[in-house]
């Protein structure tokens, strides 16, 4: 943590304007979103490679806890899946809360 020290002290001790500041700030949210949308986009293609239609699987909600799904479709972010006791009952979910059986 010696650097995260060094870098609050340094921008402490600049004395910045308010849009010094400004611009430093959007550096950093830029840079928090560029992080998260690359840790995001891993897990899905990792969902993704470890998913098949037709295979069961789970999702993990409070909703459906406990109740086996059939997938039937795989999508960009989403997956469809398929209540196994009842064929009528489908749900659109995101890929990061699908997992196989």
């Amino acid at each position: 943590m010696k650097n995260y020290e060094d870098i609050r002290n340094a921008i402490i001790e600049a004395n910045l304007s308010e849009q010094e500041l400004r611009d430093l700030n959007a550096m950093i949210v830029t840079s928090l979103n560029m992080k998260r949308r690359a840790e995001r986009e891993l897990k899905i293609n990792a969902a993704k490679s470890s998913l098949q239609v037709g295979m069961e699987v789970m999702v993990n909600h409070a909703r459906v806890y406990g109740q086996t799904f059939i997938l039937t479709d795989i999508r960009r972010t989403k997956a469809s899946v398929q209540l196994k006791t009842d064929r009528f009952t489908s749900y659109n979910v995101p890929l990061s809360l699908v997992e196989a059986i």
